[in-house]
């Protein structure tokens, strides 16, 4: 009879052992009805699941970064294997190419970096925002990518806890994609408003063009890590931005979207559920 009630916790055990490696993470635990052995089987399967989708995420990393990395680690090299040592303005053609090239490296590197560190658990650290302030501040540094051009923010009153650091980051990237990809000269919005999704109050974050917009087919796979348009391949970009906005708003539990039509321009907004102080603070614990 002892065997009989234990043999649940023993297959659990067996498939917890049988996948210990990165290359096994597919074995799963049969749940048979309903009892504390079956739930926690439950709750060892989704963490089989995470485990599986976190391998699967770095393999991917790994590939999309050498494959990354290996252009200008080539362009570097073939400009250092040609170069006539003699030639002083070849010298100094190469050597300005290749600074170029490892500050692009550089570049890529960071954000993969910030990538890596969304997923830590202290990644966020929130505190209390003005956000009309947080706002005006972002629209102000978001002018600076391009004076010539027309910006307009559009603010509410209103506090909320975020990481006001990670959520400029997030906010001025979509901006710089705007400058990039938007038709020259034509206004660009800085928006902040609070919305509410069903029971819960939501913060919305947006910046707003007027370019040409993004095809429905291709609205989920900007978001894709090094992602491109064909339209944006003479764009100078490591096509790692709108992931990083993604990182950023997921960390905050909310998510980015795109709305708008081809020919009409896109709008990009950073949605994070209105928290308070008061609500990140509870009673007991103030």
């Amino acid at each position: 009879m002892a065997g009989r009630l234990l043999r649940p916790i023993r297959l659990l055990r067996d498939a917890a052992a049988g996948s210990s490696t990165a290359a096994d993470l597919t074995a799963r635990n049969p749940v048979t009805g309903r009892d504390d052995v079956s739930e926690l089987a439950v709750a060892i399967n989704a963490m089989f699941d995470r485990l599986q989708d976190s391998s699967r995420s770095q393999v991917r990393l790994l590939n999309d970064v050498g494959h990354e990395l290996k252009t200008p680690i080539t362009i570097i090299r073939t400009h250092l294997e040609l170069l006539d040592a003699g030639n002083a303005s070849e010298v100094e053609g190469t050597r300005a190419l290749a600074i170029e090239e490892l500050d692009r490296m550089s570049t890529l590197v960071s954000e993969i970096s910030l990538l890596a560190a969304s997923r830590a658990p202290h990644f966020v650290e929130p505190a209390e925002v003005d956000i009309d302030s947080l706002t005006t501040a972002v629209g102000a540094k978001a002018s600076a990518l391009d004076p010539a051009r027309t910006w307009r923010v559009e603010s509410t009153n209103g506090l909320a806890v975020i990481d006001a650091r990670h959520i400029t980051e997030g906010w001025l990237q979509l901006a710089d994609n705007a400058v990039k990809y938007s038709t020259p000269g034509a206004p660009i919005i800085i928006a902040a408003e609070m919305s509410e999704e069903g029971s819960d109050a939501c913060l919305n974050l947006s910046v707003r063009d007027s370019g040409p917009g993004i095809p429905p087919e291709d609205r989920k796979r900007i978001f894709e890590r090094f992602s491109r348009l064909e339209s944006s391949r003479t764009t100078e970009g490591s096509g790692l931005g709108l992931s990083i906005v993604s990182a950023i708003a997921e960390a905050h539990g909310g998510t980015v979207l795109l709305s708008g039509a081809p020919g009409e321009g896109s709008t990009f907004t950073i949605r994070v559920p209105l928290v308070t102080a008061a609500q990140s603070f509870p009673e007991d614990e103030r």
